[in-house]
């Protein structure tokens, strides 16, 4: 009889320890659990991709069962790891997969850009679903999307446009374990240019076309320059150490007085004032604050000295805004200062080259300043973030992770040439000097268009009135800031 009351009561309280550690399994954090160090199982399994095209490809897809992510829509994640590993795209899990991503595009994809998508659906199993909309309707198409419950998943914030306005009211933070924001593969710099109170709302990778093409430069055709009696070209100078506002002069003078076309066109001509390093408007990340530079005495003179320099090349009717790309290639203007999207083959901007040695014989160079050495790259920063009411956040942050990155889109054979490639790299790597043009964004988002009022009686303007014109949209652009400055201050928690 003891014997028996022994055994059930041993019985029972086995079978409680065993409930209890069970029931603290179960409650165990997930957090707790480190993916980048848990043990992972490889299986293989079919998946029927679904192409751009709309045809279907059934592939078979090795995945690692561990160390994914169970994030089913939202901002976090239940990773602990702020670092991408090597294999990262095995980590992204059939579940996340099978949610599809939907991304806003303004244009079609490039060859490049087309084949990487189609790389990352082979690789994942997840359907990259693609809305095209013009440029021009891009942030209205955005709001309606999200007003309609099919958020975009995948969003592009070019700063020109969208920096703070659409960006802090249309998009959410990008969580730093969902998209490893500790990882070396991003580009800070780029990012803190859309951060705000520590939250960074686009991601992108150093070097890429996809984010880093409007960062300006200037192009020509070697062959255009010589017929009108150039010899030494701007890459030529640039190697030596040479390459200014006064050298740019000369050589617009000489080509306008050989061939009476233009000797310089701007795509934006406050780039060109811009590399001085200060630009109307300066954003600092770590404050959360837009400043008017025409505040400072010192920075306004620097201002007004730049624009006398767009002032000079006007009064001698040697430059022109223009976005007629297809003019260079023809030799109806010596040189062209515009963004960096150009030096991408796959972008032909050039049109139907005529001029002698072909669109393979092109050149470019940073845009100059007072001097080579105090020159800075003007840039307009384009990240990529995610749409308030996604619904497959984690899915963004793997396809961002890949697409962004050069060595998926076979960039290093995109370029014309060696040269281009060459100053491409400079003017995109993290220890050349830039400025962020952020005061179209500002000033446009409180009034529309008025930045391009502003740009254009700046451009108009004699050398002695630029000081004047400043003057007297000092009040406009502080009004800006303000408004811009509180836009952060109340939207972004």
């Amino acid at each position: 009889m003891k014997t028996r009351n022994l055994a059930k009561f041993l019985s029972k309280y086995f079978a409680l320890i065993l409930a209890m550690v069970m029931l603290f399994t179960a409650c165990a954090p997930a957090g707790d659990i480190d993916d980048d160090d848990e043990y992972e199982e490889e299986y293989e399994e079919e998946v029927v991709v679904t192409n751009p095209d709309g045809t279907t490809t059934t592939v078979k897809q090795t995945t690692e069962n561990g160390g994914g992510t169970a994030n089913n829509g939202g901002s976090g994640s239940s990773t602990k790891s702020t670092t991408w590993g090597s294999n990262y795209i095995k980590t992204m899990s059939s579940t996340v997969a099978k949610k599809g991503i939907h991304v806003l595009m303004w244009r079609s994809y490039s060859k490049g850009e087309k084949a990487a998508v189609e790389s990352f659906q082979k690789l994942t199993g997840c359907k990259v679903r693609t809305t095209v909309v013009p440029s021009g309707q891009y942030g209205t198409k955005l709001q309606s999307l999200i007003a309609g419950k099919d958020s975009p998943d995948v969003v592009c914030l070019d700063s020109d446009q969208y920096w703070p306005g659409l960006a802090v009211q249309s998009c959410q933070p990008l969580d730093k374990y969902t998209f490893r924001l500790d990882d070396s593969v991003w580009n800070k710099n780029q990012m803190n240019t859309v951060t705000a109170k520590g939250k960074t709302f686009g991601a992108a990778i150093t070097g890429s076309f996809i984010n880093e093409d409007i960062n300006y430069l200037v192009y020509y055709f070697p062959s255009v320059l010589k017929q009108a009696g150039i010899t030494t070209m701007p890459y030529d100078l640039w190697k030596s150490g040479k390459w200014n506002w006064d050298a740019a002069y000369n050589i617009a003078k000489t080509f306008y007085e050989k061939t009476k076309k233009t000797g310089i066109e701007f795509l934006d001509r406050d780039a060109w004032a811009d590399s001085c390093g200060t630009g109307l408007v300066t954003y600092d990340y770590k404050n959360s604050t837009f400043t008017n530079n025409l505040a400072n005495a010192s920075k306004k003179k620097t201002i007004v000295n730049a624009w006398s320099q767009i002032s000079k090349l006007q009064s001698a009717n040697l430059c022109k805004e223009s976005f007629d790309t297809a003019k260079l290639g023809r030799g109806d203007c010596g040189m062209y200062c515009s963004i960096s999207y150009g030096v991408n083959s796959e972008n032909d901007w050039f049109g139907s080259v005529s001029v002698s040695g072909g669109a393979k014989s092109v050149e470019v160079v940073p845009v100059p300043a007072a001097s080579q050495s105090s020159a800075y790259v003007p840039y307009r920063s384009k990240t990529w973030g995610v749409a308030k009411g996604a619904k497959n956040v984690e899915g963004a942050a793997y396809f961002l992770r890949y697409y962004l990155d050069p060595a998926n889109t076979n960039q290093e054979n995109l370029y014309y040439n060696s040269k281009c490639k060459e100053v491409f790299k400079y003017i995109t790597a993290a220890s050349t000097k830039k400025t962020f043009m952020c005061a179209q964004s500002v000033v446009n988002y409180q009034t529309k268009a008025k930045f391009e009022e502003i740009r254009n009686k700046l451009s108009e303007a004699q050398s002695s009135a630029i000081q004047t014109v400043l003057d007297s949209y000092n009040p406009t652009i502080t009004s800006a800031v303000n408004a811009a400055n509180k836009l952060v201050s109340t939207r972004v928690k």
